[in-house]
């Protein structure tokens, strides 16, 4: 709609005049990502890095989930790593070769981070806990550095940081983190942090720290909620959380670029940040200077946009495209008409391309009938076509 474009245009020129020059290929091509597993290209790379060339994807979201691998709670066994490691050095030497043989630049390559994978089996040091005292024992407390971050992300990072440089990149540049928030190991307990939690020992000793100790410090861990609602102190303790949140996500910030030095953070959320504490981690990842890229299930993001900057949180956004939604070759025309009201859009699934069709699967509302070949290619067409825009 006319109304979205204009509200694009106001975005892009009021970010556009502080953002870093490395963002301009957003406004020259727009995003064209496709999300996908390094472990489903096991002995299928060839096939998988020509599906990538030919589709024109310029920013490839890849699950390596170095916590599955490197993280001191990883849960896969070492022959998956070997095989994992594998995969991905057979990937990018087929990449290398094809793209150079094709003169084609390489795409961006983001490091997929599924955040707490290794928790549908490691305990639970410092769970989260909600305002009626509801412990969710399978869910780490979300300002915890010391128990979530630190070990499931920024040590392994680090670490797959430096085996791609020095073992399985073959000189091929990653371009940012792509950090995935929606937590799929505890589907029975929620797929993400909610605005009445979170009352754990780590946010509590948190809040006393910045706050001092209260008319509630006494109480048990199952009634610090019910108590500030008491006192009406709630929206103090929230405000002062979203701050800490806000101090983790600059802390976040400083390590990835520490370890990744001016790549880019790209982060998915089923929807746009809501609650506190992805409102304040995002503040500090982000600055007017290095936007976050967005991948969400939203498909109406600068209608929010003005509201994300008052609080703090710069970014350009792309919704997503199930496969299952292209059944015949005009259904590609969703992708531009998608990408026209946002910066771009994201492919789901996109590395399930390298199998075949099953009606029958589970995953089957995630795939589409349609030949390989054709897929691939009025892909490209739709993406050349952003180009010319």
């Amino acid at each position: 709609p006319l109304k979205t474009k204009n509200q694009i245009r106001v975005a892009h020129k009021n970010l556009k005049t502080k953002v870093s020059p490395k963002y301009q290929w957003i406004y020259d091509q727009k995003i064209v990502a496709g999300w996908m597993d390094i472990e489903t290209y096991n002995k299928k790379e060839r096939l998988a890095v020509n599906n990538i060339l030919n589709s024109d994807l310029n920013l490839l979201w890849i699950t390596f989930n170095p916590e599955w691998y490197l993280s001191n709670k990883a849960q896969k066994k070492s022959e998956d790593k070997n095989v994992w490691l594998k995969t991905i050095k057979e990937f990018t030497r087929q990449m290398k070769d094809i793209y150079k043989e094709k003169n084609k630049e390489y795409p961006r390559i983001f490091v997929g981070v599924d955040l707490t994978n290794n928790f549908s089996k490691a305990k639970v040091h410092d769970s989260a806990m909600d305002i009626y005292g509801f412990n969710y024992n399978k869910i780490p407390a979300p300002l915890s550095y010391k128990n979530l971050w630190q070990p499931e992300c920024v040590e392994p990072l680090e670490h797959f940081v430096t085996l791609w440089n020095n073992e399985i990149g073959n000189g091929i540049p990653l371009s940012g983190i792509f950090l995935d928030l929606e937590m799929y190991h505890a589907p029975e307990q929620g797929g993400s942090y909610s605005n009445v939690m979170d009352f754990s020992n780590t946010s509590w000793k948190k809040f006393e720290k910045v706050a001092g100790k209260n008319v509630c410090s006494s109480e048990a861990i199952t009634n610090r909620g019910a108590c500030l609602s008491h006192y009406k102190l709630l929206p103090y303790y929230f405000k002062k959380q979203k701050e800490n949140a806000y101090k983790l996500g600059r802390r976040l910030q400083n390590e990835f670029n520490r370890i990744l030095p001016d790549g880019m953070i790209a982060a998915y959320n089923m929807g746009l940040p809501t609650e506190w504490f992805y409102q304040g981690l995002f503040s500090g990842l982000n600055s007017p200077q290095k936007p976050i890229i967005f991948a969400t299930f939203n498909t109406d993001f600068y209608a929010h946009n003005k509201w994300l900057n008052e609080q703090g949180i710069y970014g350009y956004h792309a919704p997503a495209l199930l496969f299952s939604k292209l059944r015949s070759e005009k259904d590609f025309d969703a992708i531009g008409q998608y990408a026209d009201g946002h910066d771009g859009i994201w492919l789901n699934r996109f590395s399930w391309l390298v199998n075949d069709y099953d009606p029958k699967a589970w995953y089957e509302g995630e795939s589409t009938p349609l030949d390989k070949n054709v897929v691939v290619q009025n892909i490209a067409i739709q993406a050349n076509k952003l180009k010319m825009a």
